[in-house]
C-alpha cells in the first residue's frame, strides 16, 4: 500500500480505523499515482497522498463524522464525494474497511465554447439552427454549418 498515512489527535475513546481507497478506472483496472485527498468533515485536517501500482490508497486515522474523498489523476475525471456519512449510535468506525472509486476515463473531449450573443429567433415557430462556433445560425437563416 502507498505510504499508510497517519494523523495523530486526541479523540478520546474513537479507535484508530484503518482505511483503504482503491481506484480503478472505467474497467476496473487499478490507476497509480492518483492524487487523493481524504477528509472528515468534524474536523479540518486533510489527508493528501497518491495511489501506488495496485491503485491503492492508505489511511489510518480516528474518523468520526462525514468521511469524503476526492481523487484525481491527468486524463481521468475527477471525482469526489462522500464515502459513509458518520457513526450512528451504536457505530464508531465505519462499516466497512475498503472503498473502491472509479475514475473514468476522458476518450472525447468535446471542446466547449462560452459565448455572449445577444441572438432574435430568425423564426417562430419553425426549426432552426445554431452554430456556437461561428456563433450564427444556421443556414437558411446565416452563415453557420453545425447544428449545435
Amino acid at each position: 500500500m502507498c505510504g499508510v498515512h497517519a494523523l495523530a489527535a486526541d479523540f478520546g475513546e474513537i479507535p484508530r480505523t484503518r482505511l483503504t481507497l482503491r481506484v480503478v478506472d472505467d474497467e476496473f483496472k487499478p490507476v497509480e499515482e492518483a492524487s487523493v485527498i481524504m477528509d472528515c468533515y468534524d474536523r479540518p485536517v486533510e489527508v493528501r497522498g497518491s495511489t501506488d501500482t495496485n491503485g491503492q490508497f492508505g489511511l489510518v486515522d480516528h474518523i468520526r463524522g462525514v468521511l469524503s474523498a476526492h481523487v484525481t489523476k491527468p486524463g481521468y475525471y475527477l471525482t469526489s464525494g462522500e464515502l459513509w456519512d458518520g457513526p450512528s449510535s451504536t457505530e464508531r468506525a465505519p462499516p466497512t474497511n475498503q472503498y473502491t472509486v472509479v475514475l473514468k476515463r476522458i476518450l472525447n473531449p468535446v471542446p466547449m465554447v462560452v459565448r455572449d450573443i445577444a441572438a432574435i429567433m430568425p423564426s417562430l415557430g419553425k426549426p432552426c439552427a445554431f452554430d456556437f462556433l461561428a456563433g450564427d445560425w444556421v443556414a437558411p437563416h446565416g452563415t453557420g454549418v453545425v447544428a449545435d
